[in-house]
């Protein structure tokens, strides 16, 4: 995957979603769930590819910059992963690292930037042995032996001899830039290895985490630890333990409620021995675990919520055993949880399962070890000691989530390897999909509550809205999206200020509300704009909702404000209404005979009439018989019943392929091709389909929303994307997104 990082003005951006469909090893026409329509979107997500069945692909704006169709899916390389507060990193098979999640303003993520990711985006082009995430910061060994720290960095946690907070990977040079064996991170401190056996930590030290025999704090560049045979470091909140070749365990920093297992609560600024023969350690914000030579499992520490395993919420001062097996080979210390691994590679969690961070499909808590599934193929686990989540790796190299990773999933999900999408919408760094069993799905930021999950928290990977399987198609607009049921209902949420909920009031929703007027059911399609709505009925008619200032509703006569419940668009002279795309402020429709009209704001001639006015009921456009419509910020596309392509509008950055940036104010054809079946349009650019499902771009491609790889910086004409095909490409008007119909 090419990268670029751009700064993103606000109201631009770029959006191509492909969502494919193969049926028995061949392409077959699916029909778009419905017309198109994403504003102002900054974020490029797709399924697409002939290898697979509704895989999720991503380019363009994604809040990094994907320059290629990137699979978001391909998930079968992961060596290893760390959690960190909200945000996930991970090492796929050659040494790339790949970290996604919240930004958190601190640059945790490490790709020169501090926005979240909605997907695993690759922290430079260096090779790396092992990751490690703290609760804003990251550290990580390349297999060169270098160590590197970024993220925040209060109390000089990233080793720099500073407190400033880094957003790429920042070299630790002290005592030596190269030589560091392993590295763990805690709340606000560090500790790693060297391969002479040397341990050095650096951070805050208030409680004596840094193990230098004082509280001098912080520590901004690394001080060593007594000893030179340490094998091993790792870190909770404020208290940290290491093992040692001899296999003896270690531990300092904050001794509160235990956590140090040597019976007492009082810190320690040294390390100081726990008693016994140990393996392997992990520790929780409060609490401590380890393995013993022999395999059986000790935990210390706070007890709350049963994170100990040994059957009690109380804690103990020193190791206390979990059960009386003695299969186990690994563990890890989570927030409030604890997980561990037994030699048959099954997974056992217990503890606090508020996010369902356990695993186990409830949010009850366990008080002694309960199997993660039923199929013993784990090759490793790393929930992390701030995280409320859980993620661990299989044999096959497949990488699996649970717990609080945003959006909340209560049994281990499979990162980005849902191959069951069936349509999508995308807009300003949110995305929503419906899935084959009807389910709908959203992600993303969540400004005013656009995800429709009932609050306004962002959600970095799908979260599925309610518990009904009825929906048809779901649209995204720029602060609000809308779907329909199988049952003809109509449903929208999120931004509300100008009645584009069509609920009767500009009171805003978080979770779908359903549109009443004129009747509760017999809705077909529906398309969002920027801030109004319009949706198709099954008996022809349309109505539109929302900012009405340029004439968006259609309704005909003097504008309004506002519309906040639905109004009838003005009947063209023959046949219903069809299909409907909604662009910023213009919209298009197709009627049942084939006619195309448009109406709302004529700015640089997208209305295709010959003119630049403002219209506020449909004016046809041309008399030629149309198939589809698709609508960018401020230009238009339509193809015609014999598979030709049109464009009018705004031309800028060559959007709308006729080898010019100049305006069109009438329809204008796009080479001489018969063979196009569908169109998009983006805020700079489009995209389109033909026969067979190969996919075409053109326009501007900043954020790489062309697919087209960096080099291409605009394309005045179709350019095909070598590799991909199939339904539906979305990309949309104002930012981008509209569904669009693929056959073979």
């Amino acid at each position: 995957m090419s990268t670029r990082r751009i700064p993103r003005p606000a109201m631009v951006a770029a959006v191509v979603l492909v969502v494919v469909v193969a049926l028995a090893g061949s392409w077959s026409r699916v029909e778009a769930a419905f017309s198109a329509t994403v504003i102002n979107a900054g974020n490029v997500f797709g399924a697409a590819g002939p290898s697979g069945t509704g895989a999720l692909y991503a380019f363009g704006d994604t809040g990094d910059t994907q320059m290629v169709p990137t699979r978001a899916d391909d998930t079968s390389s992961w060596t290893s992963v760390a959690s960190g507060d909200h945000y996930t990193c991970g090492i796929r098979t050659g040494g790339g690292l790949w970290c996604w999640g919240h930004g958190y303003g601190a640059g945790q993520l490490g790709v020169g930037d501090y926005n979240p990711r909605l997907l695993p985006t690759r922290v430079g082009t260096a090779a790396w042995s092992q990751v490690t995430a703290g609760a804003a910061h990251t550290c990580g060994i390349q297999t060169d032996g270098t160590l590197w720290c970024w993220g925040d960095g209060a109390q000089g946690k990233l080793g720099q001899g500073t407190t400033s907070n880094a957003n790429v990977p920042k070299q630790v040079t002290t005592p030596a830039a190269g030589g560091w064996a392993s590295v763990s991170a805690g709340n606000l401190f560090t500790c790693a290895t060297r391969t002479d056996g040397s341990l050095y930590c650096f951070g805050r030290n208030a409680s004596g985490e840094a193990g230098i025999g004082s509280t001098v704090t912080p520590q901004s560049t690394p001080v060593q630890v007594a000893g030179t045979d340490w094998a091993s470091i790792s870190l909770g909140y404020q208290h940290a333990c290491g093992l040692r070749t001899d296999k003896s365990l270690y531990c300092w920093g904050d001794g509160g409620s235990g956590r140090l297992g040597i019976g007492t609560t009082a810190n320690a600024t040294s390390p100081t021995l726990v008693a016994g023969s140990w393996e392997q350690v992990s520790l929780g914000t409060d609490h401590s675990c380890a393995v013993k030579t022999g395999g059986s499992l000790w935990c210390w520490g706070v007890g709350g919520s049963g994170r100990l395993g040994t059957g009690s919420t109380s804690g103990s001062t020193t190791p206390a055993r979990v059960g009386t097996g003695s299969s186990w080979v690994r563990v890890s210390g989570a927030r409030v949880s604890t997980c561990a691994m037994q030699t048959d590679t099954s997974i056992w969690c217990w503890g606090n399962n508020t996010y369902g961070q356990l695993g186990l499909g409830d949010t009850t808590d366990r008080s002694v070890p309960f199997q993660v599934g039923s199929d013993p193929t784990w090759n490793g686990i790393s929930p992390g000691p701030i995280s409320y989540q859980s993620c661990a790796t299989r044999t096959a190299g497949t990488l699996w989530c649970w717990g609080d990773t945003q959006a909340v999933h209560f049994t281990p999900y499979p990162v980005d390897a849902v191959t069951t999408w069936n349509s999508s919408a995308a807009n300003d760094k949110y995305a929503c999909g419906t899935r084959t069993d009807r389910s709908l799905w959203c992600w993303g930021r969540n400004n005013s509550g656009r995800l429709g999950l009932g609050d306004t928290v962002d959600r970095y990977t799908p979260a599925r809205v309610g518990s009904a399987s009825m929906w048809l198609q779901v649209t995204a607009g720029a602060y609000h999206a809308c779907a329909v049921g199988t049952d003809t209902t109509l449903w929208c949420w999120g931004d509300n200020g100008n009645g584009q909920l069509g609920i009767g009031s500009t009171t805003s929703a978080t979770a779908p509300a359903q549109v009443q007027y004129p009747a509760t059911t017999g809705w077909t399609s529906v398309s969002a704009g920027n801030q109004f709505t319009c949706a198709t009925r099954t008996d022809g008619s349309m109505y539109c909702f929302g900012r009405n200032l340029s004439g968006e509703t259609g309704k005909g006569g003097a504008t309004t404000t506002r519309e906040v419940t639905p109004v009838p668009v003005v009947a063209p002279a023959a046949g219903g209404w069809a299909t409907v795309s909604l662009g910023y402020q213009h919209a298009c429709a197709l009627t049942t005979d084939g006619s195309l009209y448009c109406w709302g704001d004529g700015g640089n001639g997208r209305l295709g009439v010959n003119s630049t006015t403002t219209f506020s009921s449909p004016q046809k456009v041309g008399s030629s018989v149309w198939q589809a419509v698709g609508l960018g910020t401020d230009h238009s596309c339509a193809v015609r019943d014999v598979g030709s392509l049109w464009c009018w509008g705004a031309g800028g950055s060559g959007r709308l392929g006729n080898g010019s940036t100049g305006n069109v104010t009438l329809p204008a054809q796009i080479g001489t091709a018969t063979s196009w079946r569908s169109v998009s349009g983006g805020a700079t650019h489009t995209c389109g389909t033909q026969a067979f499902g190969t996919v075409w771009c053109w326009g501007g491609n900043a954020y790489g929303q062309l697919g087209l790889g960096e080099s291409v910086t605009t394309q005045m004409t179709p350019a095909r994307l070598t590799g991909h095909a199939g339904r539906p490409v979305v990309s949309g008007p104002g930012a981008s997104a509209s569904l669009l119909t693929v056959s073979s």
